[in-house]
């Protein structure tokens, strides 16, 4: 699924937030502290590269989200 991307600019929108949320895994801790825990590291820096592949903002990477359920 990854082989698409790893090699050469990407331009599905599916394909780097599992990408981003992958490496994330790999590298973050599940949570910071203690919390409510309601979103892991690896989501929230997930979205946060999607907002940027996207070039929007909170609320149009929110309409995304919400369109596109697969993703959530």
């Amino acid at each position: 699924m990854l082989d698409g991307c790893m090699s050469r600019t990407c331009k599905s929108p599916g394909t780097v937030l599992v990408t981003a949320w992958i490496v994330a895994k790999a590298v973050l801790p599940a949570y910071s502290h203690r919390s409510t825990k309601k979103f892991t590291q690896h989501q929230l820096f997930a979205c946060l590269v999607l907002k940027a592949f996207l070039k929007t903002d909170y609320r149009g990477l929110m309409a995304c989200l919400q369109d596109t359920a697969v993703w959530c």
